[in-house]
């Protein structure tokens, strides 16, 4: 159970999509070519050129349902591979050219395409962090992207959420002390921003970043489910 609150359901998903596309276009627009070759910090076997180049991947995968694999090393690396040759500017054009027919596709199923939706935001930010204009930190694509990682966690294990003061219960029923489901299901609390909740949902918190999160509980829990795994020392973010 995802409780209501966040009003997920609201977010025209599609939209969600776009206005991250339109914001990352604007960052881009106009860099160098050296500074399309600048390194990622949070990716660090990407440029800025090979990031853009793995979100028109995934549109390409995506409209010629190319998913075998779906966010596997391997299934990125084709897509980075595939345009290593094509300037930043061509590749920027190639997803701006063909991402809409996703987008549609995202406000049709809705909260069905938060992956997509999570995987973008997150890397809208690694390139925010690699060009140092920091900012969208309260976008409704980051509130898919905790849909996503709250989905993630839902059957797997009890769980509460305090994002922005705002409380986001996740698990099949609520744990009470004593009960089978606590005693048996790892549980615990974390209070942060939403920003801070996606960041160190998708490896880009380490380890002693997120121990100074407001977490109660089960720490192990916490990291054990957890999509990704933990950078060894801090980005500086």
């Amino acid at each position: 159970m995802i409780n209501p609150e966040f009003q997920f359901g609201q977010i025209d998903v599609g939209k969600a999509y776009r206005d991250v596309r339109e914001r990352i276009t604007a960052m881009v627009h106009g860099l160098s070519p050296d500074e399309w070759e600048a390194k990622v910090p949070h990716c660090p076997e990407w440029s800025i050129r090979e990031t853009i180049a793995h979100l028109a991947g995934v549109v390409d995968d995506a409209i010629n349902a190319n998913l075998g694999g779906v966010g596997t090393d391997p299934w990125t690396a084709i897509q980075v591979e595939k345009r290593s040759t094509v300037s930043g500017t061509e590749i920027l054009n190639e997803w701006n050219s063909y991402a809409p027919f996703v987008e549609a596709r995202f406000t049709d199923i809705g909260l069905g395409g938060s992956q997509g939706v999570f995987d973008i935001v997150t890397h809208e930010h690694d390139l925010r962090f690699a060009l140092g204009q920091a900012g969208a930190r309260q976008s409704d694509a980051l509130r898919v992207g905790l849909y996503f990682i709250a989905s993630r966690f839902e059957n797997r294990t009890d769980a509460q959420f305090i994002v922005d003061g705002i409380e986001l219960f996740v698990g099949n029923d609520r744990p009470t002390a004593g009960s089978a489901a606590s005693a048996t299901r790892p549980t615990f609390t974390l209070r942060a921003s939403l920003f801070d909740v996606i960041r160190a949902s998708s490896s880009r918190r380490s380890v002693d970043e997120i121990r100074a999160l407001d977490l109660e509980g089960d720490f192990e829990a916490f990291l054990g489910l957890a999509p990704f795994g933990f950078p060894e020392t801090s980005f500086g973010e």
